[in-house]
């Protein structure tokens, strides 16, 4: 049975096909932000994300600076995997907020399993990529 949006949702989707008969990316794409549109309430409208959306990147421009900081610091030699895995053991610990988060704010599990398949992907790229690029300077022998 297809899904219907709400006057609301219609209103932000600007032009979006409104009949039952969606193509399958408007659909996914439907899916994606309706889990947050089942509780309104805990989440900024659009115009109001749009105010604060520098937030959302200085927040992620932070998380990328300490994870390259903890890349540099605890994984001296550099490389995909190593920096990757230590990617995987922070997002493990921004597991830790989203779980207390679900337990006392009325979010759905849609939302929390969304956020926590989001962090593991989102740490493990990243260490990924900061492994590859980072590269450890060796002392030039006989210069002093």
């Amino acid at each position: 049975r297809p899904r219907r949006r709400s006057p609301a949702a219609s209103t932000s989707w600007g032009s979006a096909p409104q009949s039952g008969c969606s193509s399958e990316p408007a659909a996914a794409e439907d899916e994606r932000h309706g889990a947050h549109q089942e509780v309104p309430a805990l989440f900024r409208t659009e115009s109001e994300f749009k105010e604060h959306f520098l937030w959302l990147v200085l927040g992620h421009i932070v998380m990328a600076f300490f994870l390259t900081l903890l890349c540099v610091r605890f994984v001296p030699a550099g490389g995909a995997g190593p920096c990757a895995l230590l990617g995987l053991l922070v997002a493990l610990v921004y597991e830790g907020p989203h779980l207390i988060t679900f337990a006392v704010q009325p979010i759905t599990t849609k939302i929390l399993c969304g956020w926590i398949v989001g962090n593991l992907i989102q740490f493990i790229v990243a260490g990924a990529i900061i492994g590859t690029i980072y590269k450890t300077s060796s002392p030039v022998q006989g210069r002093f």
